[in-house]
C-alpha cells in the first residue's frame, strides 16, 4: 500500500519537472528575443517587446514554483 503512495508521488513529482522545464525553456526563449530585439510577426500584426518581458516573468515564476513544489 505505501509503495503505490510513493509510486503516484514520485509521479506527480516527474510531470511537475517535465512542466517546469517546458516553462524555463520558454521562459528562455523570451529573454533571448529581450536580447536580441528578434521580430515576431503574428497575423500581420508586430508582437512588440514589452510581451516578452511580461511572459519571462510568468513562465519563470511559474518555472520556478513548480520545481519548489517537487523539493518539498
Amino acid at each position: 500500500m505505501l509503495k503505490e503512495v510513493n509510486t503516484k508521488e514520485e509521479k506527480r513529482k516527474k510531470a511537475l519537472r517535465i512542466v517546469s522545464a517546458i516553462f524555463a525553456i520558454f521562459a528562455i526563449v523570451h529573454f533571448v528575443r529581450l536580447l536580441t530585439g528578434f521580430e515576431v510577426v503574428f497575423a500581420e500584426a508586430e508582437i512588440p517587446l514589452w510581451f516578452s518581458l511580461v511572459a519571462l516573468a510568468l513562465l519563470g515564476s511559474f518555472s520556478l514554483w513548480l520545481y519548489n513544489l517537487t523539493c518539498s
